[in-house]
């Protein structure tokens, strides 16, 4: 009996361990395909995902908690109330976008954060029914549409 609980106490290990070998040949692989399909350095991909993430949390979240700014299922498309929040800083939009005009979206959208300033924005967004974040939220879609 006891050469028997040996025998399957060995099976046993060796089992996990092809299992755990298995494991991480087929990750290295998927890793190594990966990087031979991926154009974009590892560097340039992390970064992207991170963006993916902000993205997800800091606009998509916060504009389906309030159906009126944005499209049911589409934080890409703000609605007629929406679009009418931002009525008060299409001035602004229009004069940083003239100033500078080669900058991309998360540029253009800090500088309007600095020039319209957080009490501003503030009173804005409770002007509109929303909150900061929110206006913010919108103001990061419109500006991802127009640039």
């Amino acid at each position: 009996m006891d050469a028997l609980n040996v025998f399957s106490l060995i099976a046993s290990i060796v089992a996990v361990l092809v299992v755990v070998f298995g494991i991480a040949y087929w990750k290295g692989n998927i890793d190594q395909k990966i990087k031979q399909v991926s154009p974009l350095p590892e560097l340039v991909m992390q970064l992207k995902m991170k963006m993916d993430v902000l993205w997800s949390l800091f606009v998509e979240q916060t504009l389906s908690r309030n159906p009126n700014l944005a499209n049911h299922g589409s934080s890409y498309k703000l609605t007629d109330h929406g679009e009418k929040c931002l009525e008060d800083v299409k001035h602004i939009i229009e004069e940083v976008k003239r100033e500078y005009p080669n900058l991309d979206a998360s540029d253009v959208l800090t500088i309007i954060a600095q020039k319209i300033g957080m009490a501003e924005l503030a009173e804005l967004a409770s002007k509109n029914g929303c909150s900061p974040s929110e206006y913010m939220a919108m103001l990061t879609v419109k500006l991802g549409v127009e640039i």
